[in-house]
């Protein structure tokens, strides 16, 4: 699939003290790893996930591409405030349950905090889509 200019568009960022928040913004195409590798994104966030598919790049909510990071944590909340998964991990990712429970489809808030190699921290927040 061939990215549209609204696809490839760079994320607005904005700047207070010392942490730098970015508005991710993620092709509804799906994107592929080689296109996000050109862009200058530490870490790209997908929009959607699906438990026990039979993808296993769709099994677990977490980062599709990272660069090398001196830090990251990534927090999950249903939609009624309540915080589902936290992780430290950028490898480790929220497989649907909460408390060993199967968690409802629908949409979820994430936020994510990561430091890159330099000491600069950013800060996304976006939602997800649990598909069943």
């Amino acid at each position: 699939q061939i990215p549209t200019k609204k696809d490839t568009q760079k994320p607005k960022t904005t700047t207070n003290n010392s942490v730098t928040q970015v508005e991710n913004k993620v092709s509804k195409g799906g994107g592929n790893p080689s296109e996000m590798e050109e862009t200058n994104e530490l870490v790209v966030m997908p929009n959607a996930f699906q438990p026990n598919s039979n993808d296993e790049k769709l099994n677990t909510f977490k980062p599709m591409y990272h660069k090398e990071l001196r830090s990251f944590e990534m927090q999950i909340y249903a939609r009624n405030g309540m915080k589902v998964f936290n992780s430290k991990d950028v490898n480790y990712g929220w497989n649907g349950e909460i408390k060993g429970k199967t968690a409802d489809k629908g949409t979820y808030v994430y936020y994510i905090q990561y430091e890159d190699m330099n000491g600069k921290v950013y800060q996304k927040k976006g939602t997800l889509w649990l598909h069943r």
